[in-house]
C-alpha cells in the first residue's frame, strides 16, 4: 500500500508539472499591429505578457488537457510602443525552460507606426457639430512625454494649443462653415508631419 502512495503521488506530480516542448512569439511587432504566440506543452501553466516596469498587462492561461495552445494579440490599446517580455510560466508562476533548457522568457519590442518617433490618437466625438454646440476632441500621444501642436482652421478662425502627451479640446463653434482639425507632432523642433485630418 505504501509502495502503491509513493507510486500515485510521484504520478500526480509528473502530471501537473508544465513541460513546453516548443513555442514561438515575435521578436518585434508595430503599434497597431497583430501577432501571434503559439506553444506546444504538456500540463499547465500561463502565458503572460510584462511591460517594462514589471507589471502583468496580459495573461492566457494553458489548459491541462491541452497540447497546443495559439492566440492572436492585437497590440492596440493594449501594447503600447515600447518593450515588453512575453513568458510562459508554471502553475507556481515559475518561468519555465523548454525541453532544450531554454528560459520562455522573450523580449518583444513594439515600434510606433511613424518612422518620425510617435503615435498619435484622435478621438473625435462627433465630425458634425451645430453652431453654438461645443467640438470635442481627445488626443493622446505615445511615448508618453512627448509634445504636439493642434489646430482648428476655418472660415476666419484659426485656433491652437500645445500640450504634453494628452488633452481634450473643447471649444465652441460659432460660425457656419468647413473646418480642418489637424495635430502635428513636433520632434525637436522640427514638425514632422500632419497627423490627422478631419472636417467639421
Amino acid at each position: 500500500m505504501a509502495t502503491l502512495l509513493v507510486l500515485l503521488l510521484a504520478t500526480m506530480g509528473v502530471a501537473s508539472a508544465l513541460t513546453v516542448y516548443d513555442w514561438s512569439v515575435p521578436s518585434t511587432v508595430t503599434y497597431g499591429d497583430t501577432f501571434d504566440i503559439s506553444a506546444t506543452y504538456y500540463g499547465q501553466g500561463a502565458v503572460k505578457i510584462v511591460d517594462s516596469t514589471g507589471s502583468v498587462v496580459k495573461i492566457y492561461p494553458l489548459s491541462p488537457g491541452q497540447t497546443e495552445f495559439s492566440v492572436t494579440v492585437d497590440t492596440t490599446d493594449l501594447l503600447y510602443p515600447g518593450t515588453y517580455l512575453v513568458q510562459i510560466v508554471n502553475e507556481s508562476g515559475v518561468i519555465a525552460t523548454d525541453i532544450n533548457g531554454v528560459l520562455c522568457n522573450q523580449t518583444l519590442t513594439v515600434n510606433l507606426r511613424i518612422t518620425a518617433g510617435s503615435e498619435v490618437v484622435v478621438d473625435i466625438e462627433d465630425t458634425e457639430v451645430v453652431t453654438g454646440d461645443i467640438f470635442y476632441a481627445t488626443i493622446d500621444v505615445y511615448p508618453q512625454g512627448r509634445q504636439f501642436t493642434w489646430y482648428i482652421i476655418g472660415p476666419n478662425v484659426s485656433i491652437n494649443g500645445t500640450n504634453v502627451t494628452s488633452t481634450v479640446v473643447q471649444k465652441m463653434m460659432t460660425k457656419t462653415g468647413s473646418y480642418k482639425f489637424r495635430v502635428v507632432y513636433n520632434y525637436s523642433e522640427l514638425v514632422t508631419s500632419s497627423l490627422c485630418h478631419h472636417f467639421l
